[in-house]
């Protein structure tokens, strides 16, 4: 199971950075201008699509984050 932490960004930042720790490995998503990066590869290397980037760490974030 992930498990999300809220950082302080630095102050040259305007970005909100959360940490999601899996089992095996730590990425940091960032909140900037209404729109979400991650740091995994798979994030990163997504072929240009007109929809936009997804991986499973925000899919989790959305899901730990959003009310139902």
């Amino acid at each position: 199971m992930a498990q999300v932490k809220k950082r302080n960004a630095q102050k040259a930042s305007p970005a909100t950075e959360y940490t999601i720790t899996w089992p095996d490995s730590t990425y940091t998503l960032k909140l900037k201008d209404h729109y979400l990066y991650c740091t995994c590869p798979s994030w990163k290397f997504q072929k240009a699509t007109d929809q936009p980037r997804l991986c499973k760490h925000m899919k989790a974030f959305y899901d730990m984050t959003t009310t139902k």
